[in-house]
């Protein structure tokens, strides 16, 4: 097994992370809230 890397995170690092979290997240609610509004809608007929 491979030594952990120990060095410092830098905040740069830390904020383009967290970025690239937050709009991996973004991007999945909104293809869920995409699909369940398609789904929703033809069962009513209000699409």
């Amino acid at each position: 097994m491979a030594e952990p890397d120990k060095r410092p995170v830098t905040m740069e690092e830390l904020v383009v992370s967290s970025l690239a979290q937050t709009d991996a997240l973004a991007k999945l609610l909104r293809e869920r809230y995409r699909y369940w509004r398609v789904f929703r809608c033809e069962g009513s007929g209000n699409f």
